[in-house]
């Protein structure tokens, strides 16, 4: 104590003498306050901390959360890449689980990019990164868990927090509410967002290497994005006596998604003279609906920290799409072009059944153990109406593989060892899982089939605390890959001839070992965590397209081996006691190979993430950020890099500071990004250049009222269904060849 409170007094005797203007500290800094006389001591509550599988950062305690929304944030936190089209990324992968208040929602693992950057991270008390999970983890998801925490604070009598953004781009409404009774809480938390029609112009050029004489598909159009969106989330805990607890919860996500646009297509031969061409139109409608419901039993025995816990979780996620496509402008295409709607209704519904016991069993020993068991189906029923010009009617075309229906009954089981001995710290577990497949085709019975899958996942990482405030930590493990319905769906969709996609059923499980090494070091004016990790695998799953006569046919395939070192780094430095940097920054060399596709390319990668913030006279909050990257590589594809800034203004209001405002602006002086992607195989070359709205221009009201000190109550652990393989975005990398 004595130590810390020389250490504060020197931080501000320093900014006193930088800063003779006495200004208001900003309520992120009031985390540690003792009182000597007339002398009060506060040290800056820092932004990040670690555990030996995880990153912590603290939401709360950065300015810019009242602004932000939560991608904004993820930009911040160590291992986390977002570039401008909101895609996320964990220490290098686009492959990882998103959990909420610890628990699963199947959008937010499916669709991450969409859910999170409609929701304001001024509702959310913490983000982690699980970088290690441990066994007591689904092994799916290569990059590891990302765990975002709206828990209230200990609060008495009742709360609630509304608030309110708008922009050029898009418009939310959040309230959260928190009441106890008894031994009865309950918590709420609602949040309504409204997107804009935002725009974006892309134009490609493809060279067509199969034909005698080289040809050229030119194509530009232009998408808008917008609809509506809710996700609530409900808690309740009853606490039945010291040693029992019972708490139920929900999550419920909906909103439809519509994009709307065109693209011109023109194909012209090697001299220039155009061959034909066509317009086609979409109009798309994609349901993001997904409800969960849960509820947990925890019994305490008289042993502190020790725990058996059964829970039970149902969820229904509907992941249904409807596409009107429509041609016109038609100018000597070869085949018959005709209206058509491709209305798929798909859906996930599963029920889990699980139980988990943890033991301390000294404090120097600690186990857990548990199993779990799956029952999960997706189904896919497609139907496919054709407009007939010459009857003006509309006939039912059905695709045998249009109705689709997959099962898995999944079973696992863990343990876990954990040991802390003075400033060694080590944790190793190991994890079973068995998953059997049933796939059944309703219009051609005779191609149905089931497959098994087993897997056994080790996982170890040790820490060593060098000094009070720096340690480092070393960490094996493996990951798994299981396609998902959207993988694995064969449905042939030809809505757009000269684009044509479709899922592949034959894919396996695919598997990744990584290696890290992390420091970190923490002290009031400077915080650093540095990383280091190899990880490599030899049957990954890659999207990838081949070129036949012009037209273009992308499935997926267990073709790719991968090898990737990355480096991380981030730094929080307060050089004086109302400044504060911070820099987030990651490279990687990486490395690709197929022998299936005859093709390998590699290369480096750079992206990074800064931001100033200054707290100024009366009550006023100020931030600068700034965040690019360099290109990006897959297996065949070169992708440009980026850079982007913007700004914030904050002020709070009334002496407790319930009402804050706050105005921001990203790229205030630029309005349109541009980016682009080339391609080149051995059938074709093609490069895409696109140009979207980027310039944002908003104001953010958060109004706090009430005041109470209760918290939803929660089991120790609850099931977490992290085994699923999130969709693949539209604007996700994409490899291609030519066979």
């Amino acid at each position: 104590m004595k130590r810390l409170i020389l250490i504060a007094i020197a931080i501000i005797s320093f900014g006193a003498a930088a800063n003779a203007q006495s200004v208001e500290q900003p309520n992120d800094t009031l985390d540690y306050k003792e009182e000597l006389g007339e002398l009060v001591v506060e040290a800056a509550r820092p932004l990040v901390r670690t555990e030996i599988d995880k990153i912590i950062y603290d939401v709360e305690a950065d300015p810019d959360s009242k602004t932000s929304s939560i991608t904004g944030i993820l930009r911040k936190v160590p291992m986390v890449t977002v570039d401008l089209q909101d895609n996320i990324q964990v220490k290098g992968s686009s492959s990882f689980k998103v959990l909420v208040n610890g628990k699963p929602n199947t959008m937010m693992s499916n669709n991450p990019k969409e859910v999170l950057r409609a929701m304001p991270a001024s509702v959310v008390k913490r983000i982690e990164v699980i970088t290690n999970p441990g066994a007591k983890y689904d092994a799916e998801g290569f990059g590891g868990v990302i765990n975002i925490v709206t828990e209230s604070n200990r609060f008495k009598g009742y709360s609630a927090t509304l608030t309110g953004t708008i922009n050029n781009q898009n418009a939310m409404l959040d309230a959260f509410v928190i009441a106890q009774a008894g031994k009865f809480t309950v918590s709420a938390n609602v949040n309504y967002g409204h997107h804009f029609d935002v725009k974006s112009i892309t134009e490609t050029t493809r060279e067509d290497l199969t034909s005698d004489q080289n040809r050229y598909l030119l194509s530009s159009g232009s998408s808008k994005f917008h609809g509506d969106g809710t996700f609530s989330t409900i808690e309740a805990s009853y606490e039945v006596d010291s040693l029992n607890l019972i708490s139920v919860w929900a999550n419920i996500l909906g909103g439809p998604i519509k994009t709307d646009g065109y693209t011109n297509y023109e194909m012209h031969n090697i001299n220039g003279v155009k061959e034909y061409a066509y317009r086609l139109t979409n109009h798309d409608t994609n349901d993001t609906g997904a409800t969960d419901f849960g509820i947990d039993y925890q019994h305490s025995f008289k042993k502190k920290g020790e725990h058996i816990i059964f829970s039970y979780r149902m969820s229904n996620s509907p992941a249904g799409s409807t596409s009107n496509v429509g041609y016109d402008n038609v100018e000597n295409y070869p085949y018959t072009l005709s209206n058509q709607v491709v209305d798929n209704d798909a859906h996930t519904r599963e029920h889990t059944v699980q139980v988990d016991y943890e033991n301390p069993i000294s404090d120097i020993h600690y186990v857990d153990f548990g199993a779990k068991y799956i029952y999960r189906k997706n189904y896919s029923d497609v139907a496919n109406s054709i407009y007939d010009d010459a009857t003006g009617a509309w006939t039912e075309v059905l695709d045998p593989n249009g109705k689709y229906s997959q099962l898995r009954n999944i079973v696992a089981a863990y343990a876990d060892y954990r040991l802390r001995y003075n400033s060694l710290g080590a944790k190793a577990g190991v994890r079973y899982e068995y998953s059997r497949m049933n796939v059944k085709y309703d219009r051609k019975p005779e191609e149905n089939y089931s497959a098994n899958m087993n897997d056994v996942v080790p996982n170890v990482s040790v820490s060593y605390q060098l000094t009070p405030m720096a340690s480092l930590v070393m960490a094996y493990s493996m990951r798994i890959n299981r396609p998902s319905i959207y993988y694995l769906n064969p449905y042939v969709n030809d809505t757009d001839p000269m684009n044509i996609s479709m899922g592949n059923p034959d894919l396996e499980t695919e598997k990744r070992h990584r290696i890290e090494v992390g420091y970190s070091s923490f002290s009031p004016k400077l915080m650093l965590n540095a990383n280091l990790d190899y990880s490599f695998n030899n049957n990954g799953v890659e999207r990838y397209s081949v070129v036949n006569d012009g037209v273009m046919t992308t499935t997926y395939g267990n073709v790719v081996k991968r090898r990737t070192l990355t480096a991380s780094l981030w730094m929080n430095w307060n050089p004086l006691p109302k400044t504060r940097l911070m820099l987030s920054m990651g490279g990687s060399y990486d490395y690709y190979k197929s022998n299936a596709l005859s093709a390998k390319n590699d290369g480096f990668s750079l992206s990074y993430f800064g931001t100033i913030q200054q707290n100024l006279p009366y009550g006023f909050a100020a931030s600068f950020l700034a965040f690019g990257a360099t290109r990006t590589y897959t297996l065949q594809t070169v992708s440009s890099g980026v850079l982007t800034y913007g700004f914030s203004l904050q002020k709070s209001f009334f002496k407790d500071k319930s009402l804050s405002v706050s105005i921001s602006a990203m790229s205030p002086f630029k309005k349109y990004v541009h980016s682009w992607t080339e391609k080149e195989t051995s059938t074709y070359v093609q490069r895409t250049a696109t140009r979207q709205l980027q310039r944002t221009l908003g104001v953010t009201i958060t109004w706090r009222l009430g005041k109470l000190q209760a918290e939803v109550k929660k089991t120790s652990r609850t099931i977490k269904n992290d085994d699923v393989e999130k969709a693949p975005t539209p604007t996700g990398s994409s490899t291609s060849v030519g066979m």
